[in-house]
């Protein structure tokens, strides 16, 4: 808010009886008597004793509230009596910079000449020379702050844009990204990733920043000591400020108190009403929040962050229709926004209305073909509605955009397996586990599949394939008796006899035996194929006996025929045969 200058005088008296002439601002529009009040104070000081000292607090006063004209004059006046001081010369030139950047880039030059190792004056350097087109001195001064300070993040963040404006995108997105480590919530840095990613066609990661930028409060991102005035806070925009500054900090409770005592100095202070709902929001007091965002909205119904940030915490809360009817009112204005119909459709989703859940999810993906998110979300609604080969579809759109995406890959192997391409599905399940090979999900399909796979080969005589799948699915999963009972009888009827492992076949089927219950069949013909397979024919015999009696018992009559002619075998101390290996004929005939 700029001021009108008044020259009125307010004419003090110095210790030595000299008249000390103190500049006043125009104080008839001023919108808070405790600014007035702070003026007037801050005015009887420089006139009791005017040192150096209390003209630069005058001075900071009146730069705060946008008097510039009377803020120079005081810094002036104290630059007179401390003609050594740096900071006299380098806040005239910050504040001249607002109008006049010639003017400022000479104050400026003015202090560089008294410190020339201060690195924010280095950065401001830098401005103006951008300012005026010398792009190759504003990097020689950006340069110069960062050899001063290493982690100047104004520094930083404008060498890196000055880099993506050169096109060398890639250097500026891996320094960008370096910053974004040591200052995550800072506006400025998400905004210039989202520019860098777009500019690599990486549209998901820049909707991505693009959304982190519009959640922090924008602010700059020098830290000036010796430049920006430090004062108690005064109007409600001082309070806003300071509240603004704690959250950057992550002090949130501090930041809470400060936007409250904005809106105790100007109740109807939306921009106080949308930042105390944000702070209350991150710290999880979602009640709260809707109540000062709702606020936010009553004031200025067009406040787009608000309305964002007031879905998100009616969502948090399970509000899902209030959520998406904020959404869809922001929809009205942005009807091109892929990531508010992704939103929607989510909602939608937790509802548990699919139908409309993937209307929106498949606009979104109209709207930004190339974004994995969306493909993904659309993806996983259509597995959810059983659209199997649909969702198949995009889950593979997902992979082609990211190739290791863990949740794709995974949910594409069980969308495989439904369909019945178990080999295609299990190459999936082993993509996940390549990256995360502590994945349960994946880990568990995986396993599944290769037993499932593994029992099917043994079936059609496929045994080293079949035996690369049981082996594969035991070692994910140890103990599991159904892939131990297979692995059993495989390795003590393989046709080869070089491949068969009498010895772990048996301790594989006394080891199932032992897990399940007596009246497994299966079990039990295993365990006496393993003694057969030991030379243990006796027992061979015992046990293929009892599991014949229980297949009687049980009305499975052509078990109970194939245990028969297995019985005939063993007792003529025959090793056990594979699976369709011997027929009603065959029992007395050649090994």
């Amino acid at each position: 808010m700029k001021r009108g200058v008044i020259l009125g005088l307010l004419l003090g008296v110095a210790s030595c009886g000299e008249q000390i002439d103190v500049l006043a601002p125009d104080l008839s529009q001023v919108p808070e008597p405790a600014i007035a009040d702070a003026v007037e104070r801050f005015r009887e000081d420089v006139a009791e004793d005017p040192t150096a000292a209390n003209w630069g607090k005058y001075g900071d006063l009146l730069q705060t509230y946008d008097w510039d004209r009377e803020a120079i004059e005081s810094y002036q006046r104290a630059m007179e009596l401390d003609p050594d001081g740096f900071v006299w010369p380098y806040r005239i030139g910050i504040v001249q910079s607002r109008a006049d950047v010639q003017s400022g880039l000479a104050s400026l030059n003015a202090a560089l000449a008294l410190d020339e190792r201060y690195a924010p004056l280095h950065v401001r350097l830098a401005r103006t020379k951008l300012e005026l087109g010398d792009s190759d001195a504003a990097r020689e001064h950006f340069e110069a702050a960062l050899a001063l300070d290493e982690d100047n993040a104004a520094a930083q963040l404008a060498l890196c844009r000055m880099d993506l404006d050169a096109g060398k995108t890639e250097e500026a997105t891996i320094a960008l990204e370096s910053l974004l480590e040591s200052h995550p919530r800072l506006a400025d840095v998400h905004e210039t990733l989202a520019r860098a990613y777009f500019a690599s066609g990486e549209a998901e990661k820049a909707s991505e920043h693009a959304d982190q930028a519009r959640r922090y409060p924008r602010r700059d991102p020098l830290d000036d000591p010796r430049g920006s005035p430090i004062l108690e806070p005064i109007s409600s925009r001082d309070f806003l400020n300071s509240g603004v500054e704690f959250a950057r900090q992550n002090r949130l409770d501090d930041a809470v108190r400060q936007f409250e005592e904005a809106l105790e100095l100007e109740p109807g202070f939306e921009e106080a009403f949308y930042n105390l709902g944000l702070a209350l929001s991150l710290q999880g007091w979602f009640v709260e929040a809707q109540l000062n965002l709702e606020k936010a909205l009553e004031i200025n119904p067009k406040n787009e962050e608000a309305r964002n940030r007031l879905a998100e915490v009616y969502a948090n809360q399970s509000m899902y229709k209030e959520a998406r009817n904020e959404y869809l009112e922001l929809v009205e204005r942005n009807r091109d926004s892929a990531d508010l119909h992704r939103k929607i459709g989510e909602l939608f989703a937790r509802e548990g209305d699919l139908p409309n859940a993937i209307t929106f999810s498949r606009k979104a993906v109209e709207l930004a073909p190339g974004e994995k998110h969306q493909l993904y979300q659309l993806a996983f609604q259509l597995m959810e509605s059983r659209a199997y080969e649909e969702s198949v579809e995009y889950f593979q759109k997902v992979i082609e955009l990211d190739e290791g995406h863990i949740l794709a890959n995974n949910n594409l192997g069980i969308m495989l397996g439904q369909l019945g391409q178990l080999e295609a599905a299990l190459t999936h399940f082993r993509k996940v586990l390549e990256t995360q090979p502590e994945h349960a999900g994946a880990k568990e399909n995986l396993a599944n599949g290769c037993a499932n796979e593994g029992t099917r080969h043994l079936s059609e005589g496929n045994y080293e394939k079949a035996q690369g799948l049981l082996e594969e699915a035991l070692e994910l999963k140890a103990g599991r008796t159904a892939v131990q009972r297979e692995l059993a009888w495989l390795l003590a009827t393989h046709p080869d006899e070089s491949a068969r492992d009498p010895k772990r076949a048996l301790d594989l089927a006394e080891d199932v035996w032992m897990k399940v219950e007596d009246t497994d069949t299966h079990a039990l013909e295993t365990l006496a194929a393993a003694y057969a397979a030991n030379a243990r024919f006796e027992e061979a015999v015992e046990t293929a006996m009892k599991a014949h009696s229980q297949a009687l018992d049980q009305g499975k009559e052509g078990v109970a025929k194939k245990l028969g002619r297995q019985i005939k075998r063993y007792q003529a101390e025959r090793p056990p045969r594979p699976r369709g290996g011997e027929s009603e004929g065959e029992a007395g005939g050649a090994n």
